[in-house]
């Protein structure tokens, strides 16, 4: 009887501790939000008093972006690194999109001062963002789906999200701890911090947690892609996964709002 207390606990014991570690990579996610959207949109708009529709369209561009998680599925999927199809994929989008943070600082005050070239820069580091924003959501997101059960799945997606909540209050708080009054260079220390909070974030979160697949393995795991997602418009090959296999939808579905998950199983 002991023992079997024994297994339940340090079974629950690794599945918290394993769930913690899938939910570690949004602190990255959750750090360059909250500098987004609570930071650089405060400091554009009312301290160097940049047009509020520019910032906002400049902001939002990660949004019309989020389709690139289909395509960039589909080419992780049949283009593994060292047998590996979801880890290498995050660490580089989130490598990627944290480097462009350091750049920040200075396009936004080039912005302020008039420079046409700066808020050129400005869309095309925003457009680089939502691409590597895609590929760390898509390899984050399948990684979760190929290493939890079923029957626990839903409860480590809602700590997941929990967590990408509550690392963008605290990292607000950080930000006022850092930073605690605005001028150009404390800007710049506190921006210069995102690459190591975001790559930290995802190696702790990631390294070891995902099988690396070998030989037979890894030619039935490219068939099956290949099955799944046959080469032509990849978006519209996600959609008819989508409308043919309940378990992805399902899972799909856990990751959009209660309004768009009801209008999902209408559609579908």
């Amino acid at each position: 009887m002991m023992n079997q207390v024994g297994k339940n606990v340090l079974g629950f014991l690794k599945g918290a501790v394993k769930t913690l570690r899938l939910a570690l990579p949004k602190l990255g996610v959750g750090w360059m939000f909250a500098i987004l959207t609570i930071d650089f949109n405060r400091i554009a708009i009312v301290e160097l008093g940049i047009a509020a529709v520019l910032i906002t369209a400049m902001l939002s561009l990660h949004y019309f972006l989020s389709p690139f998680q289909v395509i960039s599925g589909r080419f992780a999927d049949r283009h593994p690194i060292f047998g590996l199809r979801r880890t290498p994929y995050l660490f580089v989008g989130g490598a990627v999109g944290s480097l462009i943070f350091i750049a920040l600082p200075r396009i936004v005050h080039m912005i302020s001062d008039g420079s046409g070239l700066a808020i050129a820069l400005g869309f095309g580091l925003l457009i680089i963002y939502g691409i590597a924003i895609a590929f760390m959501g898509d390899a984050h997101h399948s990684l979760i789906a190929e290493v939890t059960e079923p029957k626990s799945r839903g409860a480590v997606i809602s700590v997941v999200w929990t967590f990408t909540i509550l690392s963008s209050i605290l990292s607000a708080i950080v930000f006022n701890i850092v930073r605690p009054e605005y001028s150009l260079e404390a800007m710049q220390r506190l921006y210069n911090l995102t690459p190591f909070v975001v790559i930290i974030s995802i190696l702790l979160g990631t390294v070891g947690i995902e099988k690396r697949l070998k030989g037979e393995q890894l030619e039935t795991a490219l068939e099956q892609s290949r099955k799944a997602a046959p080469d032509g418009n990849a978006i519209q090959a996600a959609l008819n996964i989508l409308r043919k296999n309940s378990q992805a939808r399902e899972f799909s579905s856990s990751y959009l709002s209660p309004f768009s998950l009801s209008s999902c199983k209408t559609t579908f």
